[in-house]
């Protein structure tokens, strides 16, 4: 298993546990072989926020390099 499908796997048992809702998840397809790879959550609205913010401080200290 990798290690998106196992983290999804670990976010999902916990969201389940608290009574959250599920998120979907995306297909990840070989394009050679049109077979599945595997599956990923999507991305919440927070998900995105969160990464934005992170990659903005990360910006800042490359940045300052």
């Amino acid at each position: 298993m990798c290690g998106a499908r196992a983290r999804h796997e670990r976010r999902t048992r916990s969201a389940e546990a608290r009574g959250e809702p599920v998120q979907e998840e995306h297909r990840v397809i070989d394009p050679s072989t049109e077979e599945l790879i595997t599956t990923v959550p999507a991305a919440t609205p927070q998900d995105v926020d969160a990464a934005v913010v992170r990659a903005a401080a990360a910006q800042r200290r490359w940045a300052a390099l």
